[in-house]
């Protein structure tokens, strides 16, 4: 689980970098979900 949080995490600054707002709102509503 944490391996893969860290992933999400790594892939999230990814697309802050990329300015993708698009893949950023994908990424924060998967993790809201995951952690309900």
């Amino acid at each position: 689980m944490a391996k893969a949080q860290t992933n999400v995490i790594s892939e999230f600054k990814q697309a802050l970098l990329k300015s993708d707002k698009k893949l950023m709102r994908l990424y924060v509503t998967e993790g809201v979900e995951l952690q309900y």
